[in-house]
């Protein structure tokens, strides 16, 4: 059980250091209209099509941790506990955004719209895929 509660607490550490503004103002860049699109889809005519204009990939997912405070708040739709967890990466797999600590039962577009309204900046000039464009 003390090997569980260091990893949590180590785990806590560094979630709480990469999500800190002092992090993202050094290494977290969102990428911008002149960014170029990673070779691999640029000059693959299966993938380009698709990705034209594209600046990254974004996708939720869920981490088996929470605050000890009030577990009850971070049950997922699963039964267990869990934080839903936002994060955006480059095609060159380097992290541009994350936002964690939304209890595990929000839902991802609930988590979508807060970081949207608050901090992740889309720019004007992209457009979302149709998917996403309901949120």
């Amino acid at each position: 059980m003390a090997h569980l509660c260091i990893f949590i607490r180590c785990f806590n550490q560094i979630l709480n250091v990469v999500t800190s503004p002092a992090f993202y103002k050094t290494y977290m860049k969102i990428p911008t209209q002149s960014t170029p699109l990673d070779p691999y889809i640029a000059n693959n005519p299966k993938l380009f099509p698709f990705f034209k204009g594209a600046l990254g990939v974004l996708d939720g997912t869920h981490i088996a941790a929470c605050p000890s405070s009030d577990q009850s708040c971070y049950c997922n739709h699963k039964g267990g506990v869990s934080q839903n967890v936002l994060a955006a990466t480059t095609f060159n797999m380097h992290f541009c955004y994350i936002l964690s600590g939304w209890e595990g039962g929000a839902s991802d577009g609930g988590v979508f719209h807060d970081a949207h309204i608050n901090d992740l900046e889309i720019p004007s000039w992209q457009v979302l895929p149709s998917r996403l464009s309901h949120l």
